[in-house]
């Protein structure tokens, strides 16, 4: 299946993101995950925020993902399939995003986040 991202807008409202410039945020990335290509159409399968905190001594990036929590058809709402798919989607996701997959992705993750944070230290790592 495709998966595909689309940012949900700039988090920020208001006195929020003075308060959050202040502790040291700088940027908020918020999008929806939907797979493309399933028997119903396309369908919002969770979401993801990355928030950048800039320090002193460097950069640390939070991430939050948030899959199968909120399972939404996009193209046809209404139709049957749509029906079934949301009165089913808890167990759909005990099956689909078994134990076994959710460890997955977490280890997934976690070495993305490994490396990248590796690849980020040589390239703002002026050379010697």
């Amino acid at each position: 299946a495709v998966v595909s991202t689309q940012s949900t807008g700039d988090p920020c409202v208001n006195r929020q993101c003075s308060i959050l410039k202040d502790q040291g945020v700088e940027l908020i990335l918020s999008a929806n995950i939907t797979v493309h290509q399933t028997g119903v159409g396309r369908v919002r399968v969770g979401n993801f925020t990355h928030l950048l905190r800039v320090h002193d001594t460097g950069t640390t990036l939070h991430s939050r993902f948030m899959v199968g929590l909120d399972i939404e058809c996009l193209d046809d709402p209404d139709s049957w399939g749509c029906y079934f798919f949301k009165s089913t989607a808890w167990l759909l996701k005990k099956f689909l995003l078994g134990e076994a997959k959710a460890r997955g992705i977490f280890r997934h993750c976690k070495e993305e986040m490994t490396v990248l944070g590796k690849v980020l230290r040589k390239l703002n790592t002026p050379d010697a």
